[in-house]
Order: structure tokens, then sequence, then C-alpha cells
């Protein structure tokens, strides 16, 4: 996804709260920033290994998460 594809998301907020949000995302090593070979002018946006070891961690405490929840003593 391009950078000009994500802050057009409109229903995710404004164009400058966007703007601000990927900045800081890409501050903390969640996301990061390259040109497509040849052009210089689109920036496409990618996850760091950051980004996916969060999401894994978060898919697997939400698994656990929902088998703890299954396993409730009658009565609750």
């Amino acid at each position: 996804m391009s950078v000009r594809e994500a802050i057009s998301l409109k229903k995710l907020g404004s164009a400058a709260t966007l703007h601000k949000r990927l900045t800081i995302l890409r501050s903390e090593g969640y996301l990061e920033e390259f040109n497509t070979q040849g052009d210089k002018r689109t920036k496409l946006l990618g996850l760091t290994p950051k980004t996916l070891l969060y999401f894994e961690t978060l898919g697997a405490l939400l698994v656990l998460q929902q088998s703890s929840a299954f396993n409730l003593p009658s009565g609750i």
C-alpha cells in the first residue's frame, strides 16, 4: 500500500490524522517506507519484523484467551 492510498482512507480519519499516525508508526519501528524500483515519487509502506512479531503475539494471546474462556467451571 502506498502512503497516498493509506492517507486516502477517509473512514479511518482525516488526512492530517492519518499522516500523523503513519509518522508515529514509522518512528516506533512498526512501518517502513520504500520506493518502487525506478520510481522514487511513490513511497510504499511495509511491515517490519517488529510488527509481525506484535501481531503473532497478539494472535497467540487471543487463541489462549478463547481456549481458556471455554474451560470455565460450570455455574459461571
